[in-house]
């Protein structure tokens, strides 16, 4: 079971196999050497013939000390593929995850993980100990034919006849064991990403009492699970009875003949009986083995074949075109289509001036995905998106990031010190741009060397927007495209943000999304999308009289205004 594109991703490291594959060959004939000796010491033994039997076990100890040398040597061919292997796939994967605009669309963050970690590590014992075992047991055998030849060709014939009856056994069982190993890792992937969506959302679960019924549906998945662990483990343990029943047998099989080859006197030496005795299980170990670590094998190639699905995972191209400037922003007669679903229809907006434009509109709109075309995140399906006079897709993505800034309510903290974060935004930030950052959204009590825990977990949600918001006020931007970044945050955070983007937008383009309509009352243009996807832009004095618009704002300030009292 070879798979041309798996042996593709070993690059120059093929000819170590090779080299292994040479080592056990000269192995073998170590070992035959060793079992003539052996042969020749207990024949001596037996006939009471006087022979220097120090000497030969002084070259049995010699050859054995060369059999070390190069299973050592072996050792460390095997540990270079399997760094090699390790560091190249992983670089790939990482690779491919960056160059990535969207997500992958068959696995999740958590399956990406296990492939890259457990995956790859199962695809190395396929690179390291199946591959050289494949070409080792087919080789061997021949060997062996050859040397038996002298000996016995009846002998040879029987145990060369009996060898491929092991790989067809393996064969046999192949088109299910793939099956088998394919739902294996179909059920893992799934449970690990399970689990750990159940973790992130545990206090969800707590509060609404879901966390029993949570834990029932995970003991259902483990048993999934475990199910399909023990058809495996049964799968293994069939092939192994019928590898070792094929061997043993033909083993017997091919003695049975050389014992009455010699009472029969076609054998002339009893050495030579013996040394068939000692050397015929040769024949099968090596397919045995092989026998063995096809399980390995086939555990480690459905890995690797997903990893070559994820490498595999059509990648769109960068443009070319490098940006100097950003001085308007123009959406002409966009569409967006998922499927057969519009989620955006006949969008247009130009923006070639300084100041706040406002995107807003009820949830599900269609909102942050008219944004995620500057991130590239989604292309449109009809119409344009241009930058300056360029459409986006021709723009290159180091370019554009360079100068616009995309924030949004699901921007990532690293957990590093608040330093390392600054620094990731804008490398060469001092310390005092720092310090005047965090000054400037509040937040100057807080030490550079202040650590963030996983998720930004030790501190609020309105804090982590303000940090975020003071990474990207220590660099220089054209445009601003905020989305939803006072969402699900106090008030006291929501205002300190929005007066700095208000700020900000007295000499830059800032387009902010927002659920909370007062936020853009003083936008210098608000486009309003309805349910419909209509679009209708205007001032909000101008949006007042739509009355969609109208009842979204009225809606909005009474809840307002009901909370503050029932405050008070």
């Amino acid at each position: 079971m070879l798979d041309k594109k798996l042996l593709s991703l070993l690059g120059k490291e093929k000819k170590l196999i090779v080299y292994i594959t040479i080592l056990q060959i000269i192995g073998l004939i170590l070992t035959v050497s060793i079992s003539m000796i052996m042969c020749i010491v207990l024949y001596q033994i037996i006939t009471f013939n006087e022979y220097k039997f120090l000497y030969l076990l002084f070259v049995v100890a010699v050859i054995i000390l060369i059999k070390l040398f190069i299973t050592r040597i072996i050792g460390k061919f095997q540990s270079i593929i399997a760094d090699s292997v390790e560091i190249s796939l992983r670089n790939k994967i990482n690779e491919k995850i960056l160059s990535q605009h969207k997500e992958f669309r068959k696995y999740n963050s958590q399956a990406l993980s296990q492939l890259s970690v457990e995956g790859i590590e199962q695809l190395n014992l396929y690179y390291t100990i199946y591959i050289p075992q494949f070409f080792y047991s087919l080789i061997s055998p021949l060997i062996l034919f050859i040397i038996f030849c002298f000996i016995s060709w009846e002998v040879a014939i029987i145990f060369l006849v009996c060898v491929p009856l092991i790989p067809m056994s393996i064969i046999a069982i192949s088109k299910y064991a793939k099956k088998i190993f394919a739902k294996y890792w179909d059920k893992y992937l799934a449970m690990g990403g399970e689990f750990l969506d159940s973790i992130k959302g545990l206090k969800e679960l707590k509060i609404f009492l879901y966390d029993e019924k949570r834990g029932t549906e995970l003991d259902l998945k483990a048993e999934e699970f475990r199910k399909i662990t023990m058809k495996v483990l049964v799968m293994q343990l069939w092939s192994t009875a019928i590898m070792d029943f094929v061997a043993f047998g033909g083993a017997a099989l091919g003695l049975t003949v050389a014992l009455l080859n010699l009472r029969n006197g076609t054998i002339s030496s009893g050495f030579l009986a013996l040394f068939i005795i000692i050397v015929g299980a040769e024949f099968f170990l090596p397919m045995r083995a092989l026998g063995s670590a096809f399980h390995i094998s086939m555990n480690g190639a459905t890995a690797g074949k997903k990893i070559l699905e994820i490498l595999n995972e059509k990648e769109e191209e960068d443009g070319k075109t490098i940006i100097d400037r950003i001085d308007s922003i123009t959406f002409e007669d966009v569409y967006i289509d998922y499927g057969k679903e519009k989620i955006i229809k006949s969008f247009s907006a130009s923006i070639n001036s300084f100041g706040l434009y406002g995107l807003v509109g009820e949830s599900g709109s269609g909102k942050s995905t008219i944004l995620k075309l500057f991130s590239k995140e989604c292309k449109a399906s009809f119409g344009k998106c241009l930058i300056n006079e360029t459409n986006i897709e021709e723009v290159k993505e180091e370019s554009l990031y360079q100068k616009l800034c995309f924030i949004s309510y699901q921007s990532h903290i690293f957990s590093k010190t608040l330093r390392e974060n600054f620094l990731i935004v804008n490398p060469l930030a001092k310390e005092e741009d720092m310090y005047n950052a965090l000054k400037l959204v509040g937040l100057e009590n807080f030490p550079l060397d202040f650590k963030f825990q996983e998720d930004s977990s030790n501190v609020s949600g309105g804090q982590k927007q303000r940090f975020i918001l003071a990474f990207y006020l220590t660099r220089e931007y054209d445009a601003y495209l905020l989305d939803e970044v006072t969402s699900n945050i106090d008030f006291d955070s929501e205002k300190i943000i929005i007066d700095i983007i208000k700020e900000i937008s007295k000499k830059k383009i800032v387009i902010m999304i927002s659920h909370r309509l007062e936020n853009v009352v003083d936008a210098k243009q608000i486009f309003f999308i309805n349910q419909n996807k209509k679009v209708t832009k205007g001032l909000h004095n101008e949006l007042l009289e739509n009355e969609e618009y109208k009842s979204l704002y009225k809606l909005q300030r009474d809840l307002e205004r009901r909370g503050i009292n029932e405050q008070i």
